[in-house]
């Protein structure tokens, strides 16, 4: 789940967000959950003082899916020094760990070595034209397409990637164009999109589906609905 502090050293500052990744459990169907535990964060050390502009940092809104006896956990890195743009990035853990904390690592430099937590990060979807502050990634597979596809915001609106290994992505392909940027205060938003086949299993996809997201028509200022709309992918010759 994504966490998120506005506190720094001795106060608290609205609007300066540093999150990380946490995990925890439930063993009666979700009723009661323990043992919380931060598994991904930053390679920026959280500063002492809030950051001089304002915005949100660190590991943001992860999305996770089970592959080859892993857990695949991606996330947007929003770094400290805000002349470095986000990128996306991926950690993991075996399925035997059962995603505990100190069993992540990052994938940098083509292996997954670095530590989940302050470890540095490869980028894994390339940056496009058009597609800038990409967020909120979620991982599904299809079986139309015989491949993983990762679902984002960004600031123009929704984009996916595709691959077959979980770490080599295909250029961005935006399917959803936004009537504005995306996160202006006041203005409308459509955010945390996911994709779902009715009937598949969890995290597997079909040619079509439903897009599931939040919309506000004026973000910071009027609550999220939950909206839908269909997808229907088609393959080039």
């Amino acid at each position: 789940y994504h966490a998120a502090t506005q506190y720094y050293g001795t106060a608290t500052n609205q609007g300066y967000a540093w999150s990380s990744a946490g995990l925890v459990r439930s063993s009666d169907q979700g009723i009661a959950w323990t043992n919380r535990q931060q598994i991904i964060s930053s390679s920026d050390q959280k500063p002492d003082a809030s950051p001089t502009t304002p915005g949100i940092y660190g590991i943001v809104e992860p999305g996770a899916i089970i592959a080859s006896n892993y857990i695949y956990a991606y996330y947007a890195f929003f770094p400290t020094n805000t002349a470095d743009v986000p990128t996306l990035q991926v950690a993991r853990s075996a399925v035997t760990n059962d995603g505990a904390t100190g069993t992540w690592f990052k994938y940098y430099t083509n292996v997954f070595d670095s530590p989940g937590l302050l470890g540095q990060g490869s980028q894994v979807v390339p940056t496009v034209c058009g597609c800038t502050r990409p967020a909120q990634p979620w991982p599904v597979f299809s079986t139309y397409l015989n491949a993983y596809v990762l679902v984002f915001v960004a600031d123009e609106g929704w984009f996916f990637s595709t691959s077959t290994n979980l770490v080599s992505w295909s250029s961005p392909v935006q399917f959803f164009t936004a009537p504005n940027v995306e996160f202006t205060p006041g203005l409308p938003v459509d955010e945390n999109v996911i994709l779902v086949t009715p009937g598949n299993s969890v995290q597997v996809i079909g040619q079509t589906g439903i897009v599931l997201y939040a919309h506000s028509p004026n973000w910071k200022g009027v609550s999220h609905e939950l909206w839908s709309r269909p997808f229907n992918f088609q393959k080039n010759p």
